[in-house]
């Protein structure tokens, strides 16, 4: 028989029973496991008129609220607010801030969990969204 038919790959050795094929615990963990980028248009519509929280190594790191018009307001923990925008570009989203930028990100879904990745690995989770606007002092907003 040909060795690429499918009749000769679902056979089995006379040495090595015919196993049955059923969902296991693995197909489930790896389906689970399949990351799902976001474009700019999905971004928008999960974050836009939201702010996010992000932590990394079960820490907070920052929050961003997104406002509309690809504008944002970032704060790092135990820092000022950056007031910034982003753009989509090559699979990405780059932050520009006052202060600072781009930094660039590919936003994914893992399972039912989002996470920020950048270009050098650094990952942070996204561990809440929630519909408050960021506060910062009038100050730091002009």
């Amino acid at each position: 028989p040909d060795p690429r038919s499918p009749d000769s790959a679902d056979s089995p050795t006379p040495d090595q029973p015919k196993e049955e094929a059923s969902p296991g615990k693995d197909q489930i963990t790896s389906f689970e496991a399949e990351r799902i980028y976001l474009d700019a248009d999905g971004f928008r519509t999960l974050f836009e008129g939201k702010t996010v929280h992000l932590r990394r190594n079960g820490e907070h790191y920052g929050s961003e609220y997104y406002k509309t018009g690809d504008r944002s307001l970032w704060i790092a923990r135990d820092q000022p607010c950056q007031p910034g925008y982003w753009y989509y570009v090559s699979e990405r989203f780059c932050f520009q801030y006052e202060v600072g930028g781009p930094y660039c990100w590919s936003v994914f879904r893992q399972g039912e969990q989002f996470y920020a990745e950048s270009f050098d690995g650094f990952e942070l989770e996204i561990y809440a969204v929630d519909e408050q606007p960021l506060s910062c002092s009038p100050e730091l907003l002009s």
